[in-house]
């Protein structure tokens, strides 16, 4: 599987450019990112030092994905351009929000951080990482590049939450403390409560996108981040069967409450 994401982006994405198709482009989208994550860790021997590349490179190259990077004529415009804006662009930025909290609820659990400690990165094996690890970089890079203005003028009170900056910030918070645990020390406690202050952030983002912008699907994804995250605290831990009770109860009254006043103010915007 060493080439498989270098074979799926460059065979399906050209097709869905060809075919003007989303479902095509986001299959593409998550077949690169799932092939590189799953293919790049058993490249070596004792993979545990890949796994911030394996984890938070698809979600970088995704969100500064552009067409014109790989395009040899790009019709004259420019990503540079404030009109410019790639078709597909929306959603591969959706796939890496979805992909970052995927990553995100699943280190958000105490028990998986002692195991990325047992082993240390060791020989690496087989030749397909050589060629995909450095291409896919080399365009995730490139594409950070052109939107290094949307850098500059970063403010936390943009009209969307979940922007350039936000991403941004989420990746290398993230892989610092990956490289800190794996490398220098053990922070299990430390990196389990930023991971899960990281979920709830996105999706109090989301919420207030959904809010903002009258998007349902961005709402009902940050209500269902933060469902999830409550739940799964709850049931991490032994509490009280009445207590899980009444927090059931109380969670579902909200969304409900919640669901119906989105619908009846946001309906004639989304």
């Amino acid at each position: 599987m060493g080439f498989m994401a270098l074979i799926v982006g460059g065979l399906f994405v050209p097709l869905a450019y060809r075919c003007r198709s989303r479902v095509l482009f986001a299959l593409a989208g998550l077949g690169v990112a799932v092939s590189f994550t799953w293919g790049l860790l058993p490249a070596s021997d004792n993979w545990i030092g890949l796994v911030p590349v394996a984890l938070l490179l698809p979600p970088a190259l995704l969100w500064a994905y552009d067409s014109a990077i790989w395009q040899w004529a790009p019709s004259g415009r420019t990503s540079a351009n404030p009109l410019y804006v790639d078709r597909f662009q929306p959603i591969a930025r959706s796939l890496t929000v979805w992909h970052l909290a995927i990553v995100l609820y699943a280190f958000s659990f105490n028990e998986i951080w002692p195991g990325l400690r047992e082993t240390l990165p060791g020989s690496f094996t087989g030749i397909g990482w050589t060629v995909e690890l450095p291409v896919l970089a080399v365009f995730t890079g490139l594409g950070w590049l052109r939107l290094r203005h949307q850098l500059k003028g970063w403010s936390p009170l943009q009209e969307r939450s979940v922007n350039t900056g936000a991403i941004a910030i989420l990746l290398i918070f993230s892989g610092s403390l990956f490289i800190w645990h794996i490398f220098v020390t053990d922070i299990t406690i430390a990196a389990t409560f930023f991971f899960n202050v990281m979920l709830f952030l996105l999706a109090i983002a989301l919420l207030r996108d959904g809010l903002a912008l009258g998007t349902r699907h961005t709402f009902w994804g940050g209500m269902s981040l933060i469902i999830l995250g409550l739940l799964t605290r709850l049931f991490e831990y032994n509490i009280d069967l009445m207590f899980k009770a009444f927090v059931l109860v109380l969670c579902g009254i909200c969304v409900i409450i919640t669901g119906l006043w989105f619908e009846r103010h946001l309906k004639p915007v989304s």
